[in-house]
């Protein structure tokens, strides 16, 4: 069986058993989404803080994984972007708060920079990047659930 499942603040590709055993991350690099599987291929959208959504495509088989689109290549070669951080605190009731923190690119510690909050329900990592790119620090917190750790 082939399913996404939240893991610290990301959606990795993960396989198991059909009786749950055997649980384990089979791709694990930014977000997926929209999953399929047929006979020996496992095919999804996956985005990450530097790339909007792309089809990939996983071999069963032998795990590996192979990006099949590249429609924003050219575009993306030509932005800068900044650091990307993954912090957690303590907020209202005791609760663990994940928070990614997205520095502007050539980010300097000596010069003030705006901070953007940016909340959202649905996924953030494409559009967070894009007001960073722009010399805003980007904060997106949410509520750490069970799946963090």
């Amino acid at each position: 069986m082939w399913l996404l499942a939240e893991d610290r603040g990301l959606l990795p590709v993960f396989k198991m058993n059909a009786d749950g055993s055997g649980f384990t991350k089979a791709y694990s690099a930014g977000t997926s989404s929209s999953l399929d599987a047929g006979p020996g291929t496992v095919v999804f959208l996956n985005e990450t803080f530097s790339r909007p959504a792309e089809l990939f495509v996983l071999d069963s088989k032998t795990g590996n994984t192979r990006q099949l689109t590249h429609l924003n290549d050219e575009l993306l070669a030509k932005l800068d972007f900044g650091k990307v951080e993954s912090l957690t605190f303590t907020g209202a009731g005791d609760r663990q708060i994940q928070q990614w923190l997205i520095y502007p690119p050539g980010y300097d510690p000596a010069k003030n920079t705006r901070c953007c909050n940016f909340s959202t329900a649905g996924r953030t990592r494409w559009s967070a990047t894009l007001l960073a790119t722009a010399g805003t620090h980007t904060c997106s917190p949410r509520r750490v659930t069970s799946s963090h750790g």
